[in-house]
């Protein structure tokens, strides 16, 4: 499916666009039981908790980085389609991929109600450290 071309405005007027059914059937089943590789089934994290500590030492600890373990998750960093709406939005062929992440959000870990936005890990040690002094 080509994204259509009035995304490519929205994303340029509102700094995101949502495509509906932007992947096929079969490549978002196929991509969805991929990430049990990488993370517990919701029933088996939630049946024991503390059997996957690791997952909420902090905000960060349900992060991955590429490449990931399932050719079905590693091919949607650079899906046609994707690669693509970013062709047709910056106006150039010449795309570099230079790092791709999962981040799964578990229960517990920290308390994730705040309003939209993407931190880096520079960016969230340096916010951390500026509100412990402010206090």
């Amino acid at each position: 499916m080509r994204v259509p071309e009035h995304s490519v405005g929205e994303l340029r007027e509102q700094g995101y666009t949502i495509v509906r059914d932007f992947l096929a059937p079969d490549e978002l089943k196929l991509s969805q039981d991929a990430l049990w590789l990488h993370y517990p089934r919701p029933e088996d994290y939630f049946d024991d908790p503390s059997a996957h500590s690791e997952l909420v030492e902090g905000q960060f600890a349900g992060l991955r980085t590429g490449p990931f373990r399932s050719w079905d998750l590693n091919r949607l960093t650079f899906h046609p389609d994707l690669v693509d709406l970013a062709e047709r939005f910056l106006g150039s062929s010449d795309l570099h991929l230079y790092k791709t992440e999962l981040w799964a959000k578990h229960s517990g870990a920290v308390d994730y109600e705040q309003s939209h936005h993407r931190d880096s890990r520079t960016t969230a040690s340096s916010c951390r450290s500026a509100r412990r002094s402010a206090r």
